[in-house]
């Protein structure tokens, strides 16, 4: 296949872009999605109920209002984001004189960056169908196609893992999927770039005052080498420690958990916790409301009486997990959720932020494909069959960061929630940990539907101790939590770390 041009809407032409198909998956969608739920400042509340068919539902506030306030951009729907604190389409040229110079130097630095982010996140190359100036910068009009589908020898060369580790995160602000109206289909991938500059005076100016700046080193991701500057507006750029971490544990992952606790005050010493008790004594519960960085205790007198007897009495189908993330990230609005077991070994930083720009964090790496561990029900719950869908490993759901608002509260917080309080869809009959992942399962299928699939962070997570520097005071500028699975102690034998102040 030959390279081409692309010719945008001011004429704007980019060398070494690719033509192409691309494979379409029309996947089924289930009708156990409501209206998004938008309302930033609204008291949301969570109602369960049991009706004639005996499924436990989630019941929310039914809105039509449209999301328009916004503190970070992950909180606005697809095609927007977050500027003066209002969700703002970045497909606007507003009315700025257009500057075929800087346009192509923005282009042409998101399409580099872009490229690289589409090869190692799925696989795939951005097929350009059109490039056009924003009052944000650039936006590309592309379309994904598989790797294994486009020749790019002679025309561009991928970067090696450690290289793109060290490159990305510069320019591509967001990127979105277009959509059909059923959503079974996404027509277009809209990546949304910032513009490079030197100073101020490279920038648009168009009453928004945006201003070329590099980032603060709490804002350089975690094996980034360099930061160069673009044009930003500045109050978008960080609202520091206001992410809530929240994990949960019973009466055997109490002293996992107190290793999770001193390592997130050793890691980052302004960051609070919310616990959910899923069965700790009552002397452990007093224990750990003494910890200073404990915010609360959630669930303090056990699992709520309204939840169905498979949520409280099956700790291991983990339906308690999806229930405990859609409640905390309704009240908290900016949630982090990390199981117990594991322990974080840096600074969390580079979490928040992409919580903040992207609306979610996940990661994957259990079993090499979903469907060596998952049950055909869960499938057919969401209304799909599982020797036809399209996945990958499963998502893990032990590792989730999410915002309310966000595209992702109404595409898998919310379904996943609905699926925990329902046994046929999170534990189905025949099921076990031989044959099924339950809570991972359900979040995968949400996750790998064609029109959400959300980047995934794994690389931000060493599932083995030899990942780790010897010395865990020191962090390997990589790896950001170890799964541990309750094996680790070196944090809490810090006794001062969780000594009351």
């Amino acid at each position: 296949m030959v390279g081409v041009s692309i010719a945008g809407k001011h004429n704007t032409r980019l060398n070494n872009t690719w033509q192409g198909g691309i494979k379409r998956h029309s996947f089924r969608r289930r009708a156990i999605v409501g209206k998004w739920i938008f309302a930033l400042g609204a008291i949301v509340f969570v109602a369960l109920s049991f009706n004639d068919r005996s499924s436990y539902r989630i019941s929310l506030p039914d809105s039509s209002e449209t999301q328009t306030e916004c503190r970070y951009d992950g909180n606005c729907p697809v095609g927007e984001i977050c500027r003066h604190g209002s969700c703002t389409s970045y497909l606007k040229t507003g009315s700025l004189v257009v500057d075929k110079r800087k346009l192509d130097l923005c282009l042409e630095s998101c399409l580099n960056e872009l490229r690289a982010d589409e090869w190692f996140y799925y696989g795939s190359v951005p097929v350009v169908e059109e490039g056009i100036q924003s009052v944000f910068g650039c936006v590309l009009k592309y379309r994904r196609v598989p790797k294994e589908e486009v020749n790019t020898t002679g025309q561009w060369t991928p970067p090696s893992y450690d290289e793109w580790l060290e490159r990305r995160f510069l320019r591509v602000i967001r990127t979105d999927p277009k959509v059909s109206q059923s959503e079974e289909e996404v027509l277009m991938r809209h990546a949304v770039c910032g513009s490079p500059c030197e100073s101020d005076e490279d920038c648009p100016d168009e009453g928004g005052h945006q201003q070329c700046l590099g980032r603060s080193e709490s804002q350089i991701p975690a094996g980034n080498g360099s930061s160069p500057k673009t044009c930003r507006y500045s109050e978008n750029s960080n609202f520091s420690n206001d992410m809530m971490i929240v994990s949960g544990a019973d009466k055997k992952y109490y002293n996992a958990l107190e290793n999770f606790a001193a390592s997130l005050r050793f890691w980052s010493p302004r960051s609070s916790l919310v616990v959910y008790n899923l069965g700790m004594s009552n002397e452990q519960i007093d224990n750990v409301e003494k910890w200073p960085n404990v915010h609360r205790i959630h669930w303090r007198d056990g699992f709520p009486e309204s939840f169905p007897p498979h949520v409280k009495h099956a700790l291991k189908n983990y339906a308690w997990k999806s229930l405990a993330i859609n409640e905390s990230v309704h009240e908290y609005k900016s949630i982090f959720w990390l199981d117990a077991g594991a322990t974080f070994t840096a600074p969390i930083d580079s979490i928040q932020n992409i919580v903040h720009r992207d609306g979610i964090f996940v990661v994957k790496g259990q079993d090499s494909h979903m469907k060596v561990k998952s049950h055909p029900g869960t499938y057919q719950w969401f209304g799909y069959e599982k020797d036809s869908f399209v996945g990958g490993p499963h998502f893990a759901g032990g590792i989730q960061g999410h915002v309310y608002p966000s595209r992702f509260i109404d595409t898998i917080v919310i379904p996943n929630a609905e699926c925990a309080l329902n046994k046929s869809c999170i534990s189905p009959e025949g099921s076990s940990l031989v044959n099924h992942r339950y809570d991972q399962t359900s979040l995968s299928i949400l996750a790998y539907q064609n029109h959400v699939q959300p980047h995934h962070h794994t690389e931000y997570l060493a599932a083995n101790r030899h990942r780790l520097n010897e010395d865990m005071t020191k962090t390997n500028n990589r790896h950001i939590m170890w799964t541990a699975r309750g094996s680790c102690r070196f944090y809490s034998k810090m006794t001062h770390l969780l000594s009351a102040e």
